[in-house]
């Protein structure tokens, strides 16, 4: 395990796409620039993210395209919770559209754990967060 990863409450926080350093929230809560990373594109967000109580901050970057993550860690069973919004489709974004835009598979540990997932559906409004909770990972 890279003990650089693991905050001092025990918890791994990665930002998808954050160039380097670290990042403390309005809560305290220490997030590592992205890392661990194969792939996509990293890049700036420009929209501002409805954050539902999360830092808005959260949401300054991205990973898009064809990426995985390998975070070395001991094997044992984890928590994982991803974040998403989406700050390219939908009304008022750069490229428009709506529902259907950008559905994507989530692998985690090689077995499909989200299927055709639809960001833009499941927030039910573009520039919104949602997330998913994996246990026993």
């Amino acid at each position: 395990v890279d003990d650089r990863a693991i905050s001092a409450d025990g918890e791994i926080r990665i930002l998808a796409g954050r160039p380097g350093g670290r990042f403390v929230d309005r809560y305290g809560q220490a997030w590592n620039a992205d890392r661990y990373f194969k792939g996509g594109v990293a890049s700036a967000v420009s929209s501002e993210v409805r954050s539902w109580g999360l830092d808005p901050n959260l949401f300054s970057s991205m990973r898009e395209g064809d990426f995985s993550y390998e975070i070395p860690l001991e094997n044992r069973p984890y928590e994982l919770t991803l974040y998403f919004a989406e700050t390219i489709y939908g009304e008022g974004n750069p490229l428009g559209g709506g529902e259907a835009s950008r559905p994507f598979h989530v692998r985690i540990n090689g077995k499909l754990a989200l299927e055709n997932f639809d960001v833009l559906a499941d927030a039910q409004d573009p520039n919104s967060m949602t997330a998913r909770l994996f246990r026993g990972i």
